[in-house]
């Protein structure tokens, strides 16, 4: 009977051994698994996560070429202080007449930034990039997980021959048990508003001044503009275009209206 039972002890030790080890393989097993699925979700996120800043950066820059071409026409503003309807385009005065004074009114590039991200934070161009972004479908279809944290905003630096545009859009990327954010992107318009102003600046500085400006100035030496004047009512329209410097630079317009 004691040799019976020493034998029925190794058994179930035996079994409870077997059934530990199974257990063991079988949860390294699910682990190793499941090790291999995050790394598979973590490096299919991550390469997903620059053309998402991509086509958000796509859909802001659109909205932003629109905005710089409308602020190009109006005279450097958005929403104009002075201006004057031209074929559907508020024109603004660079100089006018006040109690016999000439007031330089050309805003300066600081207030053409601060305009354009007027332009920017307005609820209809708001809507025209939400509507390009279009809840990101695209990424979805993909089996992504692309989640807002806060919503867009802009700030902008112009140059003259390029705006940048520094985008914030705090999102959450996942997929699975994998999560990544992103938060700050850009774009860069290339478009020479900087250098229409710098030249409008100098038209206005002269004719503000009753001095005349020398429009064939601008073809000497490396022409960054071609200017025509249209004169009516002791008023005078200057439309600018700016000249290309590089291969994709975007021209320009760039109109403002001077009271003699």
């Amino acid at each position: 009977m004691e040799k019976r039972g020493q034998v029925a002890l190794f058994i179930i030790l035996g079994i409870v051994v077997i059934v530990v080890i199974g257990f063991i393989y079988f949860n390294r097993g699910l682990l190793i698994k499941e090790t291999a699925v995050l790394e598979s979700n973590e490096k299919f996120v991550t390469t997903r996560l620059e053309p998402i800043k991509s086509y958000v950066q796509n859909c802001v820059y659109k909205s932003a070429l629109n905005g710089l071409i409308l602020l190009g026409k109006q005279g450097g503003h958005y929403n104009a202080y002075k201006a004057e309807e031209l074929n559907g385009i508020n024109v603004s005065y660079a100089c006018y007449k006040a109690d016999n004074e000439n007031i330089n009114q050309l805003p300066l590039i600081s207030d053409m930034s601060n305009e354009f991200n007027e332009y920017m934070k307005n609820a209809n161009t708001i809507s025209e990039i939400n509507k390009c972004i279009d809840d990101f479908k695209t990424f979805k279809k993909e089996g992504l997980n692309v989640k807002e944290n806060g919503k867009i905003s802009f700030s902008n630096n112009i140059l003259e021959n390029n705006v940048r545009i520094d985008i914030t859009y705090p999102l959450e990327v996942s997929r699975g048990d994998y999560t990544a954010t992103l938060k700050n992107m850009f774009a860069e318009v290339p478009v020479g508003i900087g250098k229409a102003h710098k030249i409008a600046v100098e038209i206005t500085n002269k004719e503000c001044n009753n001095e005349e400006f020398d429009f064939d100035s601008l073809g000497l030496n490396e022409p960054i503009a071609t200017s025509s004047v249209q004169g009516y009512g002791g008023k005078e329209i200057i439309y600018l275009k700016t000249i290309p410097s590089f291969k994709d630079e975007i021209p320009i317009e760039f109109n403002f209206i001077i009271e003699k």
